[in-house]
């Protein structure tokens, strides 16, 4: 196909988002006879700079097609990756929000009915009764003040972590939450390598490459850890050792670049390392729908047993004595 159905075919393939209008309007303003820079100018920096050099690129070696097919693969594997990892988590969310919902009713609400009924009975209520009791007035007396509280050191929280750190050390941060914070690097990094290799095929320099495709992952740490590679690289390091001693990149992923670069297939050796972080990012997917929804009915069968065997043990004990 010409560049401009070519351009809206892959507009079609992306997801829906402002990216497939911008393909559109560049579809367009080539239609009305712009050159290719032009257009790319009259789009006022909405194209992102990836993706404008692929175009080039593809231009330039009567490759366009197969440029435009390998991106969109590209977004479509990250695509499916990111929708796994949220179905993932589908499930335990809504499990976890419904048990704290319930947990709540009880202690706001049957919990204060059934201590007005023992008060007036008079009874002397078992330790596990007596401190749901506890537990229920705490609630009502202090949950306002909890809630306000809470949104204020969430609010002081952020605001001090948008002061205090760059946005790649938040970032880092966030990789260091149990089970997420491995899948969400596993994603990026298998996003970063799928986009870096096909730069590379479009034989654009590895420094600028780098330089494109880190911002494009969307991810402030490979980001920074990408744009500091290539700043090396350009100085005439070495690239498996320019990666080792950033230390930001997985250890796999240095290695799998020195093999790269050793025998001149560097766009061959990136590919690899995306199969493997995709392979990671989905073996952590499976593994959090096997551990969460399990861990979260424990919780919830153990939170049930408690609040029904804490409100239900004076009235057995009545029951009981009543029958003796």
């Amino acid at each position: 196909l010409p560049l401009a159905p070519g351009l809206r075919a892959l507009a079609a393939e992306l997801p829906r988002g402002p990216l497939g209008g911008t393909l559109r309007d560049l579809a367009d303003r080539l239609d009305a006879g712009d050159s290719l820079d032009a257009a790319i100018a009259g789009t006022g920096g909405r194209l992102p700079g990836h993706l404008a050099s692929l175009v080039r690129a593809g231009v330039r070696s009567h490759k366009l097609g197969d440029v435009l097919e390998q991106y969109a693969r590209v977004h479509e594997v990250s695509r499916d990756l990111r929708r796994r990892a949220w179905m993932s988590l589908v499930y335990p969310i809504i499990l976890l929000c419904a048990l704290g919902e319930l947990f709540a009713f009880f202690l706001l609400v049957v919990v204060r009915q059934f201590e007005m009924i023992y008060r007036d009975f008079g009874m002397t209520l078992p330790g596990a009764t007596q401190s749901l009791i506890e537990l229920s007035r705490a609630a009502r007396e202090i949950s306002p003040v909890l809630a306000l509280g809470a949104v204020l050191c969430v609010a002081v929280g952020w605001a001090a972590a948008r002061a205090f750190l760059t946005a790649a050390q938040r970032r880092r941060l966030a990789y260091r939450v149990p089970l997420l914070g491995a899948l969400w690097r596993w994603v990026a990094l298998a996003h970063f390598c799928r986009l870096l290799a096909v730069l590379l095929e479009s034989e654009l320099a590895l420094p600028a490459a780098l330089d494109l495709a880190g911002p494009a992952v969307g991810d402030a740490e490979i980001a920074d850890a990408a744009r500091r590679l290539g700043s090396r690289i350009e100085t005439g390091e070495a690239v498996a050792a320019s990666a080792a001693a950033l230390c930001r990149f997985p250890r796999i992923l240095t290695q799998i670049l020195a093999w790269g670069e050793m025998h001149q297939a560097l766009p061959e050796a990136v590919h690899t390392a995306a199969e493997m972080f995709e392979a990671r990012a989905r073996i952590q997917i499976a593994y959090i729908g096997q551990v969460l929804p399990p861990i979260l009915v424990l919780t919830v069968v153990l939170a049930v047993g408690y609040l029904v065997i804490a409100l239900f043990m004076p009235l057995i004990m009545l029951i009981r004595a009543l029958s003796l």
